[in-house]
């Protein structure tokens, strides 16, 4: 742990090898480091494509079953600072008749 310029205790960036790109670097170098990590960057995004899609579909189907009102007070409850921004299973109103248990 290091300090930063303020003088508290901070994660200090890390690493991941020893080919970190500086001002030594020239253009083409760095051209090519760039061009790399657009390519990770794309096939992450690609790969996550799909269950964003999925997730999205879901939140759809839940917010017409709920309806309006409902579906703002699972909004409000899923964005609590503490919780992420999409709700889960226990934010939703159980239907009268439901049996509690999953």
């Amino acid at each position: 742990m290091s300090k930063d310029d303020n003088g508290e205790k901070c994660f200090g960036a890390k690493h991941f090898s020893p080919d970190e790109p500086d001002d030594t670097w020239g253009l083409e170098q760095l051209g090519e480091h760039a061009r790399q990590q657009h390519e990770i960057i794309v096939k992450g995004e690609r790969a996550l494509a799909p269950a964003y899609w999925q997730l999205g579909c879901v939140l759809q189907i839940a917010k017409r079953q709920l309806g309006r009102s409902h579906w703002g007070k699972v909004l409000g409850r899923a964005r609590h600072p503490s919780r992420s921004c999409v709700p889960c299973a226990g934010d939703f109103p159980q239907p009268p008749n439901a049996g509690g248990g999953c």
